[in-house]
């Protein structure tokens, strides 16, 4: 089992193991799920992960664009939020 510890700032060192298996480099964001007691961590896809998302042959341009829009918008102000 991989560990870390809690510091008092809430700060913790992810082990090099969990960096490895996520392919983590210094700078990238990760993403955290709640699943009840469980955090899930992840690696941040980035705000081009909403490109190509949406069925572009199923919806006007301007549709596609304040959607993509609405969504990288809710995703950004999500960001450094604690909850």
């Amino acid at each position: 089992m991989i560990h870390s510890t809690i510091r008092h700032e809430g700060e913790t060192t992810l082990p090099e193991e969990v960096q490895d298996a996520l392919e983590l480099r210094a700078g990238q964001k990760l993403v955290y799920r709640i699943q009840g007691k469980e955090v899930v961590v992840s690696r941040h896809p980035g705000v081009m992960a909403s490109c190509g998302s949406l069925n572009v042959k199923s919806e006007p341009w301007n549709i596609i664009r304040k959607l993509t829009r609405k969504d990288w918008a809710d995703h950004a102000s999500k960001e450094g939020s604690k909850r």
